[in-house]
């Protein structure tokens, strides 16, 4: 007969051993003494049945020792959502690591903005403090003596002048550079990312009419990212430039954290129609827009 399980093979044998290679073992043993010498004389035909049976058990445990084993309906399908549920978290974890990593390298390019004109003030404010401090240093000097007066008053304003505007502008990128801090680290919060999303989405539904889905593409999103930085660059100086919080770099990331979030948790949903662009489409309003 053949066999199924080895469940089924153990019952009609009626092997308690549940081991594979135990079970394996018993049936050779049963074999052995099933051999023609080890049998009586007239009793080998009886034997032939149990012979067949013990040598097709003994192949389909053979054969199920090099198959991969077989799982349950019930169990692919839990299989199915837990890889449903640890793959997007596993993407998650990546994207926010890339804009962390996003996030401290333009910190890192803020804190090196503007030190060269920092240090240029910096130091001729020092050389005057130090000629008005001590004037014999140009005063025995044939040339730059008849330039330089220390305790001239022309000197002395424009020694006052450069104090104070190296002053204001170590200050300057010292607030600057506070307020980018500030907001690349709140970047990274849920709160401030829903709040983006929510105000892109809003900013897209007066240009659409209400009796379609609303839908819209990534790079529409990541352009709104990068737009706002005009609103959260209120320096705009000559020291300064016009330095947007938001490079295009690092809204690409922080437009995939969001999106994918979005996704997750059933708001949007990719178009997977053939197309360069990326779209989605709005399955619910956020309840906090």
């Amino acid at each position: 007969m053949p066999f199924s399980s080895i469940k089924e093979i153990q019952h009609f044998f009626a092997i308690a051993d549940d081991q594979p290679d135990d079970i394996r073992r018993e049936l050779r043993r049963r074999l052995k003494q099933l051999h023609p010498d080890m049998q009586p004389n007239g009793s080998e035909n009886s034997a032939t049945d149990e012979v067949l049976q013990l040598t097709e058990a003994l192949a389909f445990l053979n054969d199920a020792k090099n198959r991969p084993p077989v799982l349950p309906a019930e169990d692919i399908t839990a299989l199915a959502k837990v890889i449903s549920t640890i793959t997007p978290d596993k993407q998650k974890k990546q994207l926010e690591a890339r804009l962390a990593e996003h996030v401290a390298k333009r910190l890192s390019q803020a804190s090196r903005t503007g030190r060269t004109p920092k240090t240029v003030l910096l130091l001729f404010s020092l050389i005057c403090t130090l000629l008005w401090l001590f004037p014999f240093i140009t005063a025995s000097h044939p040339v730059l003596g008849t330039l330089i007066k220390a305790h001239d008053p022309v000197f002395i304003s424009i020694w006052i002048a450069v104090l104070f505007i190296t002053a204001a502008t170590w200050l300057l990128y010292r607030l600057w550079h506070g307020r980018e801090t500030a907001s690349k680290s709140k970047l990274q919060l849920e709160i401030e990312q829903n709040r983006l999303f929510n105000d892109f989405i809003r900013s897209q539904a007066q240009y659409q009419s209400t009796h379609e889905q609303q839908r819209f593409y990534k790079d529409q999103f990541v352009l709104y990212l990068e737009s706002i930085g005009a609103r959260w660059s209120p320096f705009a100086s000559v020291l300064l430039g016009r330095v947007k919080p938001i490079d295009p770099e690092l809204s690409q990331t922080l437009a995939d954290v969001i999106l994918l979030r979005a996704e997750t948790k059933g708001i949007v949903r990719q178009n997977r129609a053939e197309s360069m662009r990326d779209e989605y489409l709005l399955l619910k309003i956020p309840q906090d827009v």
